[in-house]
């Protein structure tokens, strides 16, 4: 079964909340959006940059166009200032914006920016946290033996530190272009491999990631009522842990498998709910694809006229 590209964007894209610096994300979890605009009105200093990262990474799939206007602010800042690790966060932080919005040649753009600096300030974390996505974005661009060349790199670079949940993040990648190339039991082997780890850490969103991506594996193999279990359990993970930016891919993936059983109904009602996020999220290509597969259906039900 030879699924469109343009469905699969966003399974891949789960990992990018791996990603989030650790000095960041201990200010994350303590302060909101709307507290950190609080504080970047009279922040000055590293700590307004810091603040500026932070607000540029928490909205970046809330809404990618204000993510890049405070990402920008802290990347000119950071330049001004000479802080080069500051510049290649910012330049990461924008150039998931760019992804999450489908514009790979920016976003190739700054990630690359990013991981020169990275390599000269030798991080191996941060170097290891770009490659990786450097690889996501080459996978969305279907260049995949480039997306295994950055992900066997990250990959090599989380084993030599030691990280295990990056392992699995990586892990988890890897079997996503395994799957696209057709070669489903190595695939399921990497994503069997990273659950174990995840499930050791008690990482919740990582086991999440990988139901996910194993109910498109289910679909690529039509075993469609598999790829409904694995979707709507991810689905409903997503929800629990509000982590409401990747479920246009699991309520897709079960739109797509119940379409084939014939339950055009539940189908459709799967669909409408991706096409809502997609649309609060301006992701234009994503919406394209479930418009498409609305006018699809719509025309099978005989409701020409909303074909």
């Amino acid at each position: 079964m030879n699924l469109p590209r343009i469905h699969q964007r966003l399974v891949r894209l789960v990992v990018f909340v791996l990603l989030m610096p650790a000095s960041f994300a201990a200010l994350g979890q303590s302060r909101n959006l709307d507290s950190l605009r609080q504080v970047a009105q009279t922040a000055t200093g590293k700590e307004r940059i810091t603040t500026l990262l932070e607000l540029c990474w928490g909205y970046r799939f809330v809404n990618a166009d204000t993510a890049r206007q405070y990402g920008m602010e802290a990347l000119a800042l950071a330049r001004q200032q000479g802080i080069a690790d500051y510049e290649a966060e910012a330049l990461n932080n924008i150039g998931v914006t760019y992804e999450a919005q489908g514009n790979y040649d920016e976003a190739l753009r700054h990630e690359l920016q990013a991981l020169d600096i990275r390599k000269r300030l030798g991080d191996d974390l941060k170097t290891a946290n770009t490659l990786n996505t450097l690889g996501i974005i080459y996978d969305e661009k279907g260049a995949y033996p480039q997306a295994l060349t950055y992900y066997y790199d990250a990959r090599r670079t989380y084993e030599k530190i030691k990280d295990e949940s990056k392992i699995a993040m990586v892990l988890t990648n890897i079997g996503i272009v395994l799957r696209a190339q057709k070669d489903y039991k190595a695939a399921a082997d990497h994503y069997g491999q990273a659950m174990r780890i995840y499930q050791k850490l008690g990482n919740k969103f990582g086991l999440a990631a990988c139901h996910a991506n194993l109910g498109k594996l289910h679909l690529n193999l039509e075993q469609y009522d598999s790829a409904i279990q694995y979707s709507l359990l991810a689905s409903k993970e997503f929800e629990d842990l509000n982590v409401k930016q990747f479920l246009p891919t699991t309520f897709s993936n079960a739109a797509i498998a119940f379409d084939k059983l014939g339950e055009w109904k539940t189908s459709r009602s799967y669909f409408l709910k991706a096409r809502t996020l997609h649309e609060s999220y301006n992701n234009k290509k994503e919406l394209s694809y479930t418009i498409s597969q609305l006018a699809r259906l719509e025309d099978k039900s005989g409701n020409g006229g909303a074909a």
